[in-house]
């Protein structure tokens, strides 16, 4: 088995309604990119962002009290990936977030808002390799306001996915903390730079910015898109 916990209703619907404000103000983006592995061009199936710093936000809270549920430092989080799904037809493919500069064991930790979605893991015979030949996959269901953390040496051997699911019509917000090594500068520069290309730029020197409000529009969302 991973290295995981799911924690139901982990945060206060206090500390979730200022979550919610803060990530309806946020920018997002849609992120397009040639991928280096494959070699073909990619548009992520989801809407995000990434900080680098969110002192006096309440992801600062938010990230405390994860560190001090799982004993971890104080501060030891300082990325925060953040999600919007629109609907279920947006996801996350098949994949791990072991990294150079992540390091290893690692802590990813990540709370949901909002619609219920299933998170799904698979054991693989290595990192980058073929799926070892058990079909066998392991799934949760995170609801509004829960936790899920993947630990220790998880990364190495677990994929991970957010399974699409078009009977959901409503979005969801998923925000996603990591610690990228500061010790190392070339390490943590390293890391934001992924970061920044994955979650905002991509190939485009000019990202286009898209707002909550305009997002969720009821049944405009495919054409506002297209113009774009």
């Amino acid at each position: 088995m991973p290295n995981v916990q799911h924690c139901s209703k982990f945060i206060s619907d206090d500390l979730a309604r200022l979550l919610n404000v803060f990530l309806k103000k946020s920018n997002w983006y849609i992120v397009k990119y040639k991928s280096k592995r494959h070699g073909n061009q990619c548009t992520t199936p989801c809407l995000t962002n990434v900080l680098f710093s969110f002192k006096d936000t309440p992801l600062a809270d938010l990230a405390c009290l994860i560190e001090r549920h799982l004993k971890l430092p104080k501060g030891y989080f300082n990325v925060a990936l953040i999600r919007l799904y629109k609907d279920g037809s947006d996801n996350i493919a098949w994949h791990t977030d072991s990294r150079e500069y992540l390091g290893c064991p690692t802590t990813v930790a990540s709370i949901s808002l909002g619609a219920s979605r299933e998170f799904q893991m698979k054991h693989v015979g290595s990192l980058w390799g073929q799926y070892e030949k058990s079909e066998d996959i392991k799934t949760w269901t995170l609801k509004d306001r829960d936790l899920f953390v993947m630990q220790g040496d998880t990364q190495e051997h677990w994929h991970h996915r957010i399974k699409p699911d078009n009977s959901i019509k409503t979005p969801r917000f998923n925000i996603n903390f990591r610690h990228i090594i500061d010790t190392d500068s070339r390490l943590l520069q390293k890391g934001k730079n992924t970061y920044y290309r994955y979650c905002v730029a991509g190939d485009s020197e000019c990202p286009c910015i898209y707002k909550y409000s305009d997002i969720i529009k009821t049944n405009t969302i495919t054409n506002y898109f297209k113009k774009k």
